[in-house]
């Protein structure tokens, strides 16, 4: 199982798995010392030359978009006639515009914007990712970030990576509900190809994430849950720098099985269930313990 993060309205998380040193899971690291990360990082331009580049030979038509802006316009799934809650509170597509646009600006500033966070202290990063956070998230995602868990819910390189382009989205919109309670779902993956800029060595991390809030009587919404795994990454490393992302793209054969088994569970398969946050579901913590490196 991955490292999960995941944020509840109104109380911190459990622990999903045990705790081990320096390597996340729900909630789940002591706090690390801060690394520098250079100010002056940002994205490297697609080169022509970066054949290596792993998701250039993925099947494109798997992947929905290249920005997050792309992403409010997918369609919702289900029919509103199989959603008594949703006619009853007499919500539609265009009453939850809003509230799509909040979670989209969330997961846009927080898994689709690298360049806008490098470089800055851990306070500036905090108060970036905070102006972003749904105001039923923010007591969570603070005492995470305490917790030593920025690394979930702040996706900025350590140095001396960069990301390559624009990331690849797959995403989906799901109406649900819960007894009475109208609700929207969303689950999709983020991956990005990144280089080590001094060793020229190029791979990718993703990570994949399942959202549900509950809706008001406007469509606006009022709690919810947000869960999100990370492949793709060396944990070890990545909480020597403090939560800034180490990717697993060495030369070293630890490395290159992280991006293997990244490629051939997360990115082969980018869809993620609308099971994700069902009760006792595991489709959330979709892809194996091999696609991060853990400590030894």
């Amino acid at each position: 199982m991955p490292p999960t993060g995941s944020l509840r309205a109104g109380r911190a998380a459990r622990a999903l798995l045990p705790r081990r040193r320096l390597t996340a899971t729900v909630l789940g690291i002591g706090l690390l010392a801060p690394a520098a990360c250079s100010p002056d990082a940002q994205p490297v331009a697609t080169d022509p030359e970066l054949a290596r580049d792993p998701l250039a030979t993925v099947d494109q038509s798997a992947w929905d978009a290249r920005e997050a802006g792309a992403l409010t316009g997918l369609p919702i799934e289900g029919d509103l006639a199989d959603f008594a809650s949703w006619e009853e509170a007499g919500l539609d597509d265009s009453s939850v515009a809003p509230t799509r646009q909040q979670l989209v600006d969330f997961l846009g500033g927080v898994y689709l914007s690298p360049s806008s966070l490098a470089g800055l202290f851990d306070a500036e990063t905090r108060s970036r990712v905070d102006e972003v956070t749904p105001d039923f998230w923010k007591d969570d995602l603070a005492e995470a970030w305490d917790d030593g868990n920025r690394h979930f819910y702040a996706f900025a390189l350590a140095d001396p990576f960069a990301p390559v382009g624009a990331p690849r989205i797959a995403a989906n919109w799901y109406r649900a509900e819960e007894g009475s309670v109208p609700q929207l779902m969303t689950t999709g993956t983020f991956a990005h190809t990144v280089i080590d800029t001094s060793s020229r060595e190029v791979g990718v991390v993703a990570q994949r994430f399942a959202m549900r809030v509950d809706l008001g009587a406007q469509g606006e919404a009022v709690r919810g849950t947000h869960q999100v795994t990370l492949h793709g990454l060396d944990l070890c490393a990545t909480g020597e720098a403090g939560g800034l992302h180490v990717p697993a793209i060495s030369t070293a054969r630890a490395h290159q099985a992280v991006q293997s088994a990244t490629m051939d569970q997360v990115i082969a398969s980018p869809r993620v269930p609308r099971t994700a946050l069902d009760s006792g579901s595991e489709d959330a913590r979709q892809g194996d313990r091999e696609t991060v490196l853990f400590c030894d």
